[in-house]
């Protein structure tokens, strides 16, 4: 399972980079948390509110392309997980942070810079 999990949170970090979003990964195979910035969050306040709104963007924008992440950036692995659901993600997921990109530059005009 953690193996799984792992293909796709490098999955999911190299589909921000191709889309020019930073992306970072983090947390325990089982339990891993996403946010839409360089570095790694180690409290609470260690991220802004555009994150936590490009977040939220990334999060529904998938939505339309069959990945579901849980509220708050969470990512769940399962025992059912499989190289299939990899495939799936890996397929999918590109087309949505190009999306997703499209979305966050419309609504913050200058894109992830501030």
């Amino acid at each position: 399972m953690a193996g799984f999990t792992q293909q796709i949170s490098d999955i999911f970090v190299q589909a921000a980079n191709a889309n020019d979003l930073p992306l970072v990964v983090q947390g325990m195979p089982t339990a891993l948390v996403y946010h839409s910035q360089e570095n790694t969050v180690d409290f609470s306040e260690g991220y802004s509110d555009k994150v936590k709104f490009c977040d939220i963007i990334i999060r529904e924008i998938s939505k339309r392309y069959g990945i579901q992440f849980s509220p708050l950036s969470r990512m769940y692995s399962n025992l059912l997980m499989s190289q299939s659901d990899v495939s799936f993600f890996e397929e999918r997921i590109y087309d949505a942070m190009a999306n997703a990109k499209q979305v966050i530059d419309i609504t913050f005009k200058e894109g992830m810079a501030a």
